[in-house]
């Protein structure tokens, strides 16, 4: 699978990184909404996003925002978006999903959480 994962911090591109490898998964990373909006855009047949929703250009709530856009334009089908955050509680969880994100993973993770986070949405078909 290929997993674009937009995180503007070293250490956590670091540990997903190995995490997705782990599970096998092709990993390509954004520091910031701009340039993995670019990467989104340009290689459209990633399988899955992971979004950090502090992002230093743009939230991760706009950035799923601008995929979910760019995808009705397309007429495509809706990627798994996993929001990636400290704070998945309350109303960061609905404020995800009011952005289009399919679900949310507190940091920090397990790599048994991020397996199973990517085998329910997988199973859903987003």
């Amino acid at each position: 699978m290929r997993v674009l994962v937009f995180e503007d911090n070293d250490v956590n591109q670091r540990l997903v990184g190995r995490m997705l490898r782990r599970l096998g998964h092709e990993t390509t990373f954004a520091s910031d909404g701009a340039s993995g909006l670019v990467h989104w855009e340009r290689e459209p047949d990633f399988d899955f996003v992971f979004m950090d929703l502090e992002l230093p250009d743009m939230s991760g709530y706009d950035a799923a925002q601008r995929i979910r856009a760019y995808e009705r334009s397309r007429e495509g089908a809706a990627i798994p978006i996993v929001a990636l955050t400290a704070h998945a509680a309350g109303d960061v969880r609905g404020r995800c999903l009011g952005a289009g994100m399919n679900d949310c993973l507190g940091k920090p993770m397990r790599l048994g959480d991020l397996e199973r986070v990517i085998k329910r949405w997988l199973a859903r078909g987003a």
